[in-house]
């Protein structure tokens, strides 16, 4: 899939038979990472602790300790199926555009983390072309059918387009959630500011199930296949 620059999930692969207990704080981990002074994050893993307002989440080459509260932001990622896909619902795609203008989808993330307001939030593209015919595209669904939908993309000017979703799409949603939803085992992409001490003070948190290949790594632009199964109801 070509890498586009859209907020997905990011996480490392990492065995849970490692982690520890989820009762003790990461906070006092001695692998936290540490920093000779503050930087921006973010920190994307998997889960190994849960303490009061704070995670250890396990990177590839190092742990890291999270500092969260009730005004950090937490959004959850899970799987959803063509029935997720409703007009009025924002949408990032990436695809295939052909000749005619139509799209056909390689991944489809509905949010209903929007209020139906699909302008992207700071530091997010609008949607932009790849290489080839690859597309990312973001806007509001229009209309929906049986096996496409049709979106209005938010970038001034452009014209609704037609996507056509293959059963093998992966299609994903993304909610609202709160901190009761995070969970030891579970992907989390951590954006904040890390501090000299080495610990991240969150402010947003997005959480997932782990894919067959558990987490993806930080800069891998991957998402997990997530399950149906864990998917909230509508």
């Amino acid at each position: 899939m070509v890498r586009f620059s859209i907020v997905i999930v990011g996480c490392a692969v990492i065995a849970l038979a490692a982690c520890g207990g989820s009762g003790s704080s990461p906070g006092n981990s001695s692998s936290s990472k540490a920093s000779a002074s503050p930087t921006q994050a973010p920190i994307a893993g998997q889960i190994a602790q849960i303490g009061s307002g704070t995670l250890l989440v396990k990177e590839p080459s190092s742990d890291i300790s999270v500092a969260y509260s009730a005004s950090t932001n937490v959004l959850q990622t899970s799987g959803a199926t063509q029935s997720n896909i409703i007009a009025g619902a924002c949408v990032v795609v990436t695809g295939q555009r052909d000749s005619s203008g139509v799209v056909t989808a390689n991944m489809v993330q509905v949010q209903f983390n929007m209020n139906g307001d699909c302008t992207p939030p700071p530091g997010v593209g609008p949607g932009s072309t790849g290489p080839g015919n690859a597309v990312n595209l973001r806007g509001k669904i229009t209309s929906v059918s049986d096996t496409s939908f049709v979106v209005q993309p938010v970038t001034a000017g452009d014209a609704p387009v037609t996507v056509n979703v293959p059963s093998a799409a992966l299609i994903t949603r993304l909610d609202n959630a709160t901190t009761s939803k995070l969970a030891v085992g579970q992907c989390v992409r951590v954006n904040g500011q890390q501090g000299a001490s080495g610990v991240v003070q969150a402010r947003a948190l997005v959480i997932s199930p782990p894919g067959p290949n558990g987490c993806p790594a930080p800069n891998s632009g991957g998402q997990p296949r997530t399950s149906a199964s864990a998917s909230p109801s509508t």
